[in-house]
């Protein structure tokens, strides 16, 4: 009883105080505890050497744990955070275990206390190529001309399959139906056919149109 009026009392301003309990009754409101998987996102602040980038995104494993808790504060967690990774220069592949941060929630706590995130590091090059342009949604009868009617891209990839790329991984269309019809131009848009490529820069996305009937 001694310990229970204690808690009880420290709840209350100092002003007042409860002398004695009558523990015939005591009705107490319970928040139920409850089990949510949650996603792990890593925090990190990572530097490559010059030349190398991450693959792909960070691999975590486990990727999601669970948080127990009152309902009321695990329901208002959606992931939970690692401790920050430092890194720098990285040029080759990397594992590290890294500590889960609880949640400074009341009665809340996480399935695991680690996990391993890892990165995938290769070294990039950059290829050039001029993709010629393709109309889609063309209506007949009519003639259209594009300006420019090739662009120009640059690709970077892992010298791992630096051979591997040609021109035919990638084609550039144009949508006649989403056509500017004010100033009579055409967005450009890539589609690409393989995964080894880790980015892409058009040199225009504008492309200018003239109609001739046939």
């Amino acid at each position: 009883n001694d310990e229970l009026l204690k808690e009880i009392n420290e709840q209350f301003p100092s002003t007042r105080a409860v002398n004695t309990l009558n523990l015939d009754v005591l009705t107490l409101k319970v928040d139920p505890i409850v089990r949510k998987k949650v996603p792990v996102k890593v925090n990190n602040k990572v530097t490559y050497k010059n030349g190398f980038r991450l693959i792909g995104a960070i691999a975590v494993s486990p990727d999601s744990v669970f948080v127990s808790g009152p309902q009321k504060n695990v329901a208002e967690i959606d992931s939970v955070y690692t401790e920050t990774v430092l890194l720098d220069l990285l040029e080759d592949n990397i594992s590290e275990k890294v500590n889960i941060i609880v949640p400074q929630m009341a009665g809340i706590s996480v399935s695991n206390k680690t996990i391993t995130a890892s990165w995938v590091v290769k070294e990039i090059a950059q290829k050039e190529f001029e993709i010629p342009v393709q109309v889609i949604n063309k209506p007949s009868g009519v003639i259209i001309k594009i300006i420019p009617n090739r662009v120009k891209i640059k690709v970077d990839v892992t010298l791992d399959h630096f051979n591997d790329i040609t021109a035919n991984d990638f084609e550039i269309f144009c949508d006649y139906d989403e056509r500017n019809t004010d100033e009579n131009f055409m967005i450009a848009h890539l589609r690409k056919k393989t995964e080894w490529v880790e980015h892409i820069e058009l040199a225009t996305q504008k492309i200018d149109f003239l109609i001739f009937k046939e």
